[in-house]
């Protein structure tokens, strides 16, 4: 019996109504309708085919005639919105799924390059280390180290590409922010 069970009622039923219309009278609207202390006015179903887009408040000036003529003239106007409204939500649905086809193309992308620099250290730490492995070859302290030493550089390598990967992936999710300052 208040104003948002009367829009309630528009949504359910998909029909006009408006301050001291009978119409909702057995959904219990009626009555306080048509107080003397609200304002006059309409309330238009925004609607697209089945589907209800929003409602629309039209407020008359005190001593307004109503007319069928003017509600004929409301109704085109009120479908005119409706219109716009749904052209306006479908616009905003194809612009999500352009920005989603983006990402999508981007993290691709992304992931190409990535692959192949993980793949760059991985290849230089497993020559090392099967190098050293080699049974049948004697190796020098100083191929040794050399060795030990590439294998070292590409782990500190691999380990800062993972950080930033992992990094990237928290900005992403909202848990890192970056600190804008000088």
């Amino acid at each position: 019996r208040n104003v948002a069970g009367m829009l309630a009622w528009i949504a359910k039923t998909g029909q006009m109504t408006g301050l001291g219309d009978p119409i909702g009278l057995a959904d219990g609207f009626g009555p306080e309708l048509s107080a003397p202390n609200l304002r006059r006015a309409q309330f238009w179903p925004l609607k697209v085919g089945e589907r209800m887009c929003g409602i629309l408040e039209l407020v008359f000036r005190p001593g307004t005639e109503l007319d069928p003529e003017r509600d004929r003239l409301l109704q085109t106007l009120v479908n005119g919105v409706a219109l716009a409204l749904e052209h306006e939500r479908l616009f905003r649905e194809e612009q999500e799924a352009a920005i989603a086809r983006e990402s999508d193309l981007l993290k691709s992308a992304l992931l190409s390059s990535v692959s192949h620099d993980l793949r760059t250290p991985l290849a230089g730490i497993k020559a090392a280390a099967t190098s050293l492995l080699q049974p049948d070859i004697e190796w020098s302290e100083a191929d040794r180290i050399a060795f030990i030493t590439d294998i070292d550089t590409e782990a500190d390598r691999l380990a800062r590409f993972v950080a930033n990967l992992l990094d990237l992936s928290r900005i992403e999710a909202g848990a890192l922010k970056p600190i804008k300052d000088w």
